[in-house]
């Protein structure tokens, strides 16, 4: 396994953990940028009052958006 997807997982359980999980859960993926380069990506919500994503591009760099 590789750091960023332990550091996924890892983040994925504590949202599950605090209850960031409403709706549809806290879903995990990899996506591409335009570049060619893989993120991780974690989705999570709190039903009518939170939606957010965690995209995690490498240990050092994690970015959290939030509405």
């Amino acid at each position: 396994m590789s750091e960023r997807e332990n550091i996924q997982n890892d983040i994925a359980s504590f949202l599950d953990e605090v209850g960031l999980n409403e709706v549809y859960g806290v879903l995990t993926g990899l996506d591409s940028l335009p570049n060619g380069r893989k993120v991780r990506t974690i989705t999570f919500c709190r039903a009518r009052t939170l939606d957010g994503c965690v995209t995690i591009y490498g240990p050092s760099f994690i970015k959290v958006d939030t509405n």
